[in-house]
């Protein structure tokens, strides 16, 4: 009860959206409100017993919102316990074509989904810490199913695809990419976006900041969902830090260079959702996402 998260959004058109919450309790008796900067509640909603941490459900508000740049923060009202994946803004009772955009928080590439007659639209935009990337791969999922992967389309500095979908299929994807000419790969695998067909999707500028990508294709991180312990591939030495996903630093440790992997005590803390960042003497910072349960 009493903790909040606040989100930098830029609202188009002002007017009524639908706000999706993706949530998920085992106690329940949670309510989420949305405020704006004044603390000024806009809409809530209740969140029960779901049967896990991690079995996500999708609830919704209705609320007004004006044009521009501005903080919304959700604020927990009554809670025993919740995490919040991400939310969702969609123009409240309009077709839900409006484009998705979102960048990622290395601030390697933005991307852009839009659906148009049944076909959905992928725009891959690098940035630059990757400017001149000569190639893009787009991996594609369908509800449960598996990934399936397309070479993206060169459309000046972008890359492109598009492909048919049915209409509110839930789709989650991700973006292999070349750093540069013929230098190093990198990908997103290990925390994909989403896009629900003709609707906005959450990685867009109302999207949560813990929508976190890694910098750099790694080994995963073991046991995901934790309970005791947490085993970090490493390659070298390192500082490794915990934060939950109010940014708020909850365990930090120096990794010795002469040890494959790292195993980090989690025992002690609070069912949920965390990041950890493995930074490296050599290479870039990279950020998983971990459940502790």
């Amino acid at each position: 009860t009493n903790e909040w998260v606040d989100y930098a959004v830029d609202v188009q058109a002002a007017g009524s959206y639908k706000v999706d919450f993706r949530v998920a309790s085992v106690p329940g008796n949670a309510q989420l409100q949305l405020r704006n900067s004044a603390g000024t509640p806009l809409g809530s909603v209740n969140v029960g017993n779901t049967g896990g941490w991690q079995n996500w459900i999708t609830v919704n508000a209705t609320v007004t919102l004006p044009a521009g740049t501005q903080t919304l923060r959700v604020f927990a009202a009554a809670s025993t316990g919740c995490n919040l994946n991400y939310l969702t803004f969609a123009a409240a009772g309009g077709s839900g074509s409006t484009a998705c955009t979102g960048t990622v928080a290395s601030g390697d590439y933005s991307y852009e989904a839009s659906t148009t007659s049944g076909t959905v639209n992928w725009k891959f935009i690098p940035l630059a810490p990757i400017a001149g990337s000569s190639m893009a791969i787009i991996y594609v999922k369908v509800g449960a199913g598996g990934y399936a992967g397309y070479p993206m389309t060169a459309a000046g500095s972008n890359f492109t695809f598009a492909q048919p979908q049915a209409s509110g299929a839930a789709l989650s994807f991700y973006f292999t990419y070349r750093v540069g000419s013929g230098m190093a790969e990198r990908n997103s695998a290990a925390t994909p976006h989403s896009y629900s067909v003709g609707t906005t999707c959450p990685g867009s500028r109302a999207a949560l900041a813990s929508s976190r990508t890694t910098a750099a294709s790694q080994a995963q991180l073991y046991p995901n969902p934790a309970n005791t312990q947490l085993t970090v591939p490493t390659t070298g030495r390192a500082t490794l830090t915990i934060t939950d996903v109010l940014g708020r630093v909850v365990h930090t440790e120096s990794v010795p260079g002469n040890q494959p992997a790292t195993v980090v005590d989690v025992h002690s803390l609070r069912p949920g959702s965390y990041f950890l960042t493995l930074r490296e003497a050599a290479g870039p910072a990279t950020v998983q996402r971990f459940v502790k349960e």
